[in-house]
């Protein structure tokens, strides 16, 4: 019988947490994509071949295990919510900038996804600091940034002049561009760059 070691490693893999106890561990090595010898998989739990320390090993991807999502899975959904808010920001500019610009109505588009995002966000998670940051220099933008598109739209529909309107416009992108897009490639970046995988290996005795 194996005298177990009063220290044990935590392991979180999606919203669980398992223990290994020490004596069983070898070492935990972070992985990365240029460890990757051989990205073949033989079965989905198999993540691929990797070289620890001088020994060709294969990866059990411990979320497959328990039917998670995998980390490429998880970033290519988060990647593509955030560019979807991104996208439908970005459409709405455009429909504000035809209104300005022509004087015709335009439906259809909508910054709600932007707004509902910045107004959950730090509720959603109080405890990333960082995170909540970014997302807190958006808000306040993105609050001008409509009351100056609403105000300026009025004022167009009363028959307020194109020059000012291309003005208003101008600025508009320019706050877009300097406050809301530019954290929200932040926001993504931050995120990505706190998903790590760790490879802990198991002794079998």
């Amino acid at each position: 019988m194996v005298n177990l070691s009063p220290t044990w490693v935590v392991i979180n893999i999606g919203n669980r947490k398992y223990a290994i106890n020490t004596v069983y561990v070898q070492s935990i090595v972070k992985l990365e994509s240029s460890d990757f010898k051989d990205i073949s998989r033989v079965n989905r739990f198999i993540k691929g071949v990797y070289d620890i320390h001088g020994m060709i090993v294969n990866i059990l991807d411990g979320r497959r295990l328990i039917n998670e999502k995998t980390m490429e899975e998880f970033k290519v959904e988060h990647a593509g919510f955030i560019n979807n808010i991104r996208c439908k920001h970005e459409a709405w500019l455009d429909s504000v900038e035809w209104e300005l610009l022509t004087g015709e109505h335009s439906e259809g588009t909508s910054d709600d996804a932007l707004g509902e995002f910045i107004e959950s966000f730090e509720r959603n998670n109080p405890e990333d600091i960082q995170m909540i940051r970014l997302v807190q220099k958006m808000k306040q933008p993105y609050s001008i940034i409509h009351k100056l598109a609403d105000k300026t739209l009025k004022e167009r529909a009363n028959g307020g002049g194109i020059i000012e309107a291309t003005s208003i416009m101008h600025e508009l992108r320019r706050q877009s561009e300097s406050y809301i897009l530019k954290n929200l490639d932040k926001l993504l970046e931050l995120q990505t760059s706190k998903l790590s995988e760790l490879c802990v290996i198991v002794k079998i005795r």
